[in-house]
């Protein structure tokens, strides 16, 4: 997996990009990397693109693995609206069940998107 940050201003976010074969180890490394910067703060929406990820071998241990790391960093994100951008509604089938392994042990709103237009509107209401 490799991944790019990226500050937006107008609207304010964080945007994550992600490509390559899945794997929670380094899906944890990105969050643990993102909330070292230098201009990362508490607070801040976060996009998280993860339309050039390759999803097809991800299984329920591999998301409950990564529903820890995120619930882990819940401390560092707050209350803050998540977008996450899938390439395919089969994706989108995958993050569906990433929201149900996670549940409510997260502080901040998590939804995904197919539409980056739509999920920045979102992340900007």
């Amino acid at each position: 997996m490799e991944w790019t940050f990226e500050l937006g201003e107008k609207p304010e976010l964080m945007r994550i990009t992600a490509s390559g074969d899945f794997c929670s180890r380094q899906f944890g490394a990105m969050l643990d990397e993102l909330i070292s910067l230098p201009f990362w703060r508490r607070g801040i929406p976060l996009l998280f693109d993860l339309r050039k990820i390759k999803h097809t071998e991800i299984d329920s241990l591999e998301l409950l693995a990564t529903s820890e790391h995120v619930v882990l960093k819940n401390r560092d994100f707050g209350f803050i609206p998540i977008a996450v951008l899938m390439e395919t509604p089969e994706d989108l089938e995958i993050g569906k069940r990433f929201g149900h392994i996670t549940g409510k042990r997260l502080l901040a709103d998590l939804r995904g998107f197919i539409n980056e237009r739509e999920a920045i509107e979102w992340l900007s209401s």
